[in-house]
């Protein structure tokens, strides 16, 4: 009886001892990592499209009082071509015909774009709206021609007030070409005569750039006026009055360097 006693207690202690041995070798399950949630990209800021507000003043071509006689605008609200000018001045004491043309630089008043015909009314003046007929980015000047094709009115710099405003746009894009070398500097700019001072401001040009600038013409015989250089800042930009320039016909801008004409006076239609 001992003996059976014995081998029960000791099978017994076996038992618990191996309960034991497999606990100890058992490892909790581990608790699961949540994966990180992914953090959301933003959404690209749409950059606006800055109206290109070209502005300036009809003068007389040749033979009577320069002007200025009235404005011409494009893209005053967006670069979608809309335009509009007042005007007096031309011959023909009312009620005459004319048409208004687009003349790219620099070639010399040829290939000029007929844009829309119109009548002066009794008093001799004439206020209409016009969309630009073509989409694309352009250098050059307005004029309105009469029923032989003479040039009356050409846009240009005034002497009074604001009379000229633009955007320097990069030559390179410019619809058709300006027959010149163009640069790559990145950025773009405007151009404001008041009274006979020009102003350049350059946004995000080369940056500690300097640029030299003149005033042109779409009439290729007539010699550019050198104007004052720009220098930009470490961001690329500049601002300064760049000196006086007289009343004139047919007057784009241009921005230059070393590498070719970097930008001039331009609105686009998109």
């Amino acid at each position: 009886m001992r003996t059976f006693l014995f081998i029960l207690f000791t099978g017994l202690l076996l038992f618990l001892a191996g309960c034991g041995s497999v606990s100890s070798n058992m490892q909790p399950t581990p608790t699961p990592t949540p994966m990180p949630s992914p953090s959301p990209v933003p959404s690209p800021s749409p950059t606006p499209a800055t109206p290109d507000a070209f502005l300036a003043s009809w003068l007389n071509n040749i033979g009577r009082d320069p002007g200025p006689l009235g404005t011409i605008t494009v893209d005053t609200a967006a670069n979608n071509g809309a335009g509009s000018t007042q005007v007096n001045g031309l011959p023909g004491g009312g009620n005459s015909n004319f048409v208004l043309q687009f003349c790219p630089y620099p070639q010399n008043f040829s290939n000029c774009v007929n844009i829309t015909a119109f009548t002066t009314n009794s008093s001799n003046t004439a206020n209409l709206n016009f969309t630009f007929p073509m989409k694309g980015t352009f250098s050059g000047a307005f004029q309105i021609i009469d029923t032989t094709g003479f040039a009356d009115q050409l846009s240009g710099t005034g002497t009074t007030g604001l009379n000229f405003k633009s955007a320097l746009l990069p030559a390179a894009t410019i619809t058709g070409g300006i027959g010149q070398t163009t640069g790559n500097s990145p950025g773009f700019g405007s151009v404001m005569v008041t009274n006979s001072t020009a102003h350049i401001m350059l946004n995000g040009a080369l940056p500690n750039h300097t640029f030299n600038t003149a005033m042109c013409f779409v009439a290729t015989q007539q010699p550019c006026t050198t104007l004052a250089n720009v220098t930009t800042n470490a961001q690329g930009n500049a601002s300064a009055d760049v000196g006086s320039v007289p009343l004139a016909v047919g007057t784009i801008f241009r921005v230059s360097d070393a590498s070719g004409v970097q930008f001039v006076t331009a609105f686009r239609v998109q």
